[in-house]
């Protein structure tokens, strides 16, 4: 007996990153397993990702981060909110 089933076939946001976005990864983000113990952080240092997205989370500032954490830069954080928005469920 064959399934039924029902795809759905119209393009999900979150599976889609835009060029710019998709470009800017290498440029934002680097992961090694022996820095961090392989969690992602933002190139050139070795602050993670995640950090950023829990101090966003929490209601902190762009320019917090930027004060508190010496090596990542502005461009490094935009670029990071812009591919955590496109990628958003």
């Amino acid at each position: 007996m064959i399934a039924d089933f029902d795809f759905d076939f119209k393009v999900k946001r979150k599976h889609c990153l835009s060029m710019t976005g998709k470009n800017k990864l290498p440029d934002v983000f680097a992961q090694h397993p022996q820095v961090m113990s392989g969690a992602l952080v933002f190139k050139g240092t070795r602050i993670p990702a995640q950090t950023f997205f829990d101090h966003l989370d929490r209601g902190g500032t762009l320019e917090q981060f930027l004060e508190w954490y010496d090596g990542v830069t502005r461009a490094q954080l935009e670029a990071a909110q812009e591919i955590r928005l496109a990628t958003a469920a």
